[in-house]
């Protein structure tokens, strides 16, 4: 008998009368033979398998691009670099879950590489290996991305216009750069550059803009309008020099020219109607002279178009006997280093298409041909033999690639550096451990305090702070440890440089000791004994603290450690309220409370004499050069002093403060505040001086408490605040001069002491009574949020001072 070629071969053709045509092949390449003379004039050709290459991440993957040979992909929502060896790389986070859009320009000696996630924008740059969102003003965010003329074209989230970035630089934006697609009032849906001409996709027509080199406004329309719009920005894609997207009518299009061609059949089209258009995305994929248009619908199947062949079949992935009727796993496809890399719509894996791999990972690459209709005009079709001719011998897939390798450990970074004081020495190293691959340094990356504004320096090897500090301040820190395969693991790190402080405590009411403060630990080591009832406390020149009460200065140039007595009686009465030094002077004046006059040392505290003056003086501070005074009560006012009372004081007005039950004052720059109460025993009252002159109806209600005992002014992250603490544990804030306060917190017990360190506040309270009697320390870095550092103190601190050592 003689057999009887019948064609079998073919794409997908299945009609709503299928017993006109229900033909369908998935997972077939249709091929159609180029020259006569060959076996069949067509044939099915099984596409290459998924081979596992590498598990990046959590996934999905949400979009990937080769960038001049770098391959990157979004993973969840992490910007994954791929090495060469397969290494994922993490190089920051894309927040989302949908579809990325991604494209690259020339940056120096790098790349500039852009994703839109559908609202923000985040640039990685591959020289400095920083990712940073875009935080331009003129930025919208972005949904779809291209390049052209190293400007990077982008569609605004609501599709209202298209703009670009400035030349070579994705961070810089001019909102005059935005262009409206005129051709119809419809929004525009993409976008994508083909021969130099940026093609705008809208919702019903299609417009293109060229470069006219204008300095802005740089593209105008060519005013030619395609009267096709796009159902969805991620069908448009590129392939065999020309655009191609699904249209607003579901008819799948390429562009020739300036002509919208169809290249989808009916049975495409019936197929796709009942889809969600909108979530549609399409893939190219092109190799061993296929060119293929895949079109996914991710709640449906997947449709492929070979250019090429001018057919179309189905991609998908097996689920179970005779279950090929969903979607293509696959959710990105990027030409890298020679192969397909293939992204996983369902998790972190990447594959490899191969031509000899027979697997979809390690499941059946299962193939499937409805052929068309055979029929013989209503009469009986007898066909006692049939013979399928197939080519069975390929090469054997190995079972032990279908394994991912498993990705390595990465380097780890962990540490907190401690406080610092200016003028002392500093050494501190972060642990960094080696993952798989050996550690190849520790750097600081963008973000990072400079080191040597400080007088620090940074070693990479060893992972270690050193030097010695010379200005306070807040040091923030971004550390990256780096592994030789370009692994790493960032850590954020915070501390402070501040002044460093002495507090005076006391004891059960007679036993006054002094410490040495840097950071919170020196809160809990012993006290140093100054050996005498003191009340109050000053930062001399040199490294020197002297303490003292209403009779006797002490001194002391180790920290502490000894002390000696000042030559001269302290004289007053009341007790001596509070002292001032200028920095890099000799001279240290201590008021006598309620006496006139003030005591006076000309050679650092060593020495104390009477200065005698016509006014009281008990609390004492700098604005600059000048020397500012207030007297205990509120008619004997401010005065103030050019030579640090060489000679009389000058009058400044009277303050309005009662200083009797206590008080405080504090400067900033040339302005100081002394707080007291109204008349004795009442709330917290504040005067202002400018230039030691009384500010008039500056007297300002701080709070309700006994008496205002604390102040000082500081300047976290750069601001002027200033901060009072009562006798009843309020702590208040003013951002304007003392106009105006607001409580911020509450201490346990009085608040005795402050004072701004440089870079924090200190603040001190003793509690009387109740569970939580003794000393409190609190710190905090703006005023208005405390930490307590310590609750153990067995006394009460009576003054804080700052050294400038």
């Amino acid at each position: 008998m003689k057999y009887t070629p019948v064609d079998l071969i073919g794409g997908f053709y299945t009609d709503d009368s299928l017993p006109w045509s229900s033909q369908d092949t998935v997972n077939y390449l249709p091929v159609m033979s180029e020259v006569p003379g060959t076996r069949t004039v067509n044939r099915l050709r099984t596409p290459p398998g998924l081979k596992p290459y590498q598990i990046i991440g959590d996934g999905p993957i949400r979009g990937s691009i080769n960038v001049e040979g770098k391959l990157f992909v979004v993973s969840g929502n992490q910007l994954y670099q791929v090495s060469n060896t397969g290494v994922g790389i993490p190089r920051g986070a894309i927040p989302g879950v949908g579809r990325v859009s991604m494209a690259y320009n020339q940056r120096g000696l790098g790349n500039e590489l852009l994703i839109a996630n559908g609202s923000a924008g985040y640039v990685y740059n591959t020289s400095s290996t920083v990712l940073a969102k875009i935080t331009d003003e003129a930025y919208p965010g972005a949904g779809s991305v291209a390049y052209i003329d190293s400007y990077l074209a982008q569609v605004e989230p609501f599709g209202r216009f298209w703009f670009h970035s400035n030349l070579a630089n994705a961070f810089d934006y001019n909102s005059l750069d935005r262009y409206e697609s005129e051709a119809s009032p419809d929004k525009i849906v993409g976008l994508i550059v083909s021969q130099f001409e940026v093609v705008v996709f809208n919702q019903t027509t299609t417009e293109f803009f060229a470069n006219t080199g204008a300095a802005t406004g740089t593209f105008q329309s060519k005013r030619i309008v395609v009267e096709r719009g796009c159902a969805g920005r991620f069908t448009i894609a590129m392939l065999d020099n020309a655009p191609m997207w699904l249209g607003n009518d579901g008819v799948v299009y390429r562009m020739d020219g300036y002509r919208a061609v169809p290249v989808s059949t009916r049975a495409i089209e019936r197929a796709i109607a009942e889809e969600s258009w909108a979530d549609a995305f399409a893939m190219v994929w092109e190799d061993e002279g296929h060119k293929v248009y895949y079109l996914t619908f991710p709640s449906g199947k997947t449709w492929g178009y070979d250019v090429a062949q001018g057919i179309w079949h189905r991609r998908s992935t097996y689920t179970g006997p005779t279950e090929l009727a969903g979607r293509w796993r696959i959710n990105t496809l990027t030409y890298w280093n020679g192969q397909w890399i293939a992204g996983d719509a369902y998790s972190g894996k990447l594959f490899v298409l191969d031509w000899d791999w027979h697997f979809e990972e390690v499941e059946p690459l299962v193939s499937e041909r409805v052929t068309g209709v055979f029929h013989a005009n209503q009469n009986a079709i007898v066909a006692p033999y049939m013979e399928l001719v197939f080519d069975t011998g390929g090469l054997a897939s190995d079972e032990a690639d279908g394994v991912f390798p498993v990705q390595p450990e990465p380097p780890s970074i962990v540490g907190h550096a401690p406080g610092g004081a200016a003028g002392d020495a500093y050494l501190y190293s972060y642990t960094t451990t080696p993952g798989t691959y050996p550690i190849l340094k520790t750097i600081l990356v963008e973000g990072s305090s400079d080191l040597s504004l400080f007088g620090l320096e940074w070693d990479e090897v060893t992972a270690t702070i050193s030097g010695t500090p010379i200005e306070p301040g807040q040091i923030t820190l971004v550390l990256r440890v780096l592994d030789t395969a370009g692994l790493r693991d960032e850590l954020n790190d915070t501390f402070n440089v501040s002044l460093i402080s002495y507090a005076l405590g006391g004891i059960g009411g007679s036993d006054y000791r002094v410490i040495r403060v840097i950071d919170s630990d020196d809160w809990n080591r012993p006290l140093l004994n100054p050996e005498l009832a003191a009340s109050g406390i000053i930062a001399a020149d040199a490294g020197r603290v002297i303490a003292y009460n209403a009779t006797t200065a002490r001194y002391s140039d180790n920290s502490g450690a000894d002390w000696l007595t000042s030559t001269g009686a302290l004289g007053g009465s009341g007790g001596a309220r509070g002292a001032a030094r200028k920095a890099g002077s000799d001279v240290v004046l201590i008021g006598r409370g309620s006496s006139n006059g003030a005591n006076r040392s000309t050679d650092n505290g060593s020495t104390f004499s009477l200065k005698s003056e016509i006014v009281r003086v008990q609390y004492l501070t700098y604005v600059g050069e000048r020397l500012i005074t207030a007297g205990t009560t509120a008619s004997s006012g401010f005065s103030y002093s050019d030579d640090e009372m060489a000679t009389d004081l000058v009058a400044g007005g009277a303050h309005g403060v009662y200083l009797t039950s206590g008080g405080a004052i504090a400067s900033s720059g040339n302005r100081a505040i002394l707080v007291g109460s109204r008349i004795s025993g009442q709330d917290i009252y504040c005067a202002v001086t400018v230039d030691g002159v009384a500010v008039s109806n500056s007297i300002v209600k701080v709070g309700a408490s006994l008496r205002g005992s604390a102040v000082a002014a500081g300047f976290p992250g750069g601001n002027e605040v200033w901060v009072v603490g009562g006798a009843t544990g309020e702590v208040l804030v003013s951002t304007n001069n003392g106009g105006s306060w607001t409580q911020t917190f509450t201490a346990d017990g009085e608040v005795t002491a402050m004072e701004w360190t440089g870079a924090s506040y200190t603040l001190c309270s003793y509690q009387s009574a109740g569970p939580t009697v003794g000393g409190h320390v609190y710190v905090s870095d703006d005023g208005i949020d405390w930490t307590e550092i310590t609750s153990s103190l067995t006394g009460r601190v009576y003054g804080l001072t700052v050294s400038n050592e």
